[in-house]
């Protein structure tokens, strides 16, 4: 629950999974970091979790932080992907190597939000 939003694990588990599905469709693997910035609510708890079910490591960053801190961040990390909504996404620095998408924008339909057959692996990084 966050504020008026109110969502069943299930519901989490299915939203993650096809979020996770369009990541992987992106390229997303083993250990490749994911920059992840939303203000807090439902739909950053999902990326986080897309993020680890697709293979990837998702990198937290504060909408909040100066630009300069957030550029350094997803540049020193390695970030490819920057998960974000699109009120969010002109105030987040450019980064060249890091492709910005607005979560809000997407549609999943397309994406079977069933169980995901790949398992990330223990050794794997989950988050930077």
């Amino acid at each position: 629950v966050h504020g008026g939003t109110r969502v069943s694990f299930a519901e989490l588990d299915a939203r993650s999974n096809q979020l996770a599905r369009y990541l992987m469709g992106q390229g997303v693997k083993a250990d490749q970091v994911v920059g992840v910035s939303f203000e807090r609510g439902v739909t950053m708890v999902e990326a986080f979790i897309a993020v680890m079910k697709a293979g990837g490591a998702f990198l937290p960053l504060d909408p909040g932080y100066p630009a300069d801190r957030l550029r350094y961040m997803l540049e020193d990390s390695g970030a490819s992907l920057l998960l974000t909504s699109s009120d969010l996404i002109d105030t987040l620095p450019s980064v060249e190597a890091v492709n910005p998408i607005a979560v809000d924008e997407l549609s999943l339909d397309d994406f079977a939000y069933g169980i995901l057959n790949e398992e990330p692996h223990p050794d794997q990084l989950a988050y930077v």
